[in-house]
């Protein structure tokens, strides 16, 4: 199969496979919820009722957000994908960023991916299993586009297969 016909059927199956996008979630009576300030500057909150209880700054670009409990505690992470550059890597491209729910009141920092197998284009939380899946559209070095399936492992996301 040539590169061309690889790349439209990976993004074919993107498109199609995509939930739809959410920016909100509730659990165990809190809310948690992004809120935008600009293209680069979002906050993400943990709120109960009229009351945040935690929150946390994102001064990136997002193209992403998306939870699910990835440990199996019956807490659920957070997923938000970030475009941005980092210290090893100067080009900005889309990044996975993990956090978690702490002692039901505070978001913390989990894992802040700069990469997994190859570079992500996009990904949705599986939550239909326990503990929840990663599922990643990543495009390799020539422009093949995969489908990742990951679990968290005890430091980010471990591959646990590719589907596609």
């Amino acid at each position: 199969m040539n590169k061309s016909v690889s790349l439209l059927i990976g993004l074919i199956l993107l498109v199609s496979c995509s939930h739809p996008k959410k920016e909100f979630f509730e659990w165990n009576g809190k809310t948690v919820w992004l809120e935008h300030k600009h293209d680069s500057l979002h906050i993400l909150h943990l709120s109960e009722g009229d009351n945040d209880l935690s929150k946390m700054v994102l001064p990136w670009k997002l193209y992403n957000f998306d939870y699910g409990d990835l440990d199996g505690d019956s807490i659920p992470e957070i997923a938000v994908g970030v475009i941005k550059k980092t210290v090893y890597d100067p080009i900005e491209e889309k990044r996975l960023f993990l956090y978690q729910i702490a002692g039901d009141h505070a978001i913390l920092r989990l894992w802040m991916g700069s990469r997994v197998i190859h570079r992500v284009q996009d990904f949705y939380i599986d939550r239909d299993k326990t503990p929840a899946l990663v599922h990643t559209f990543e495009k390799d070095k020539n422009g093949i586009m995969h489908e990742g399936e990951y679990k968290l492992g005890k430091f980010g996301l471990r591959l646990k297969q590719f589907i596609r």
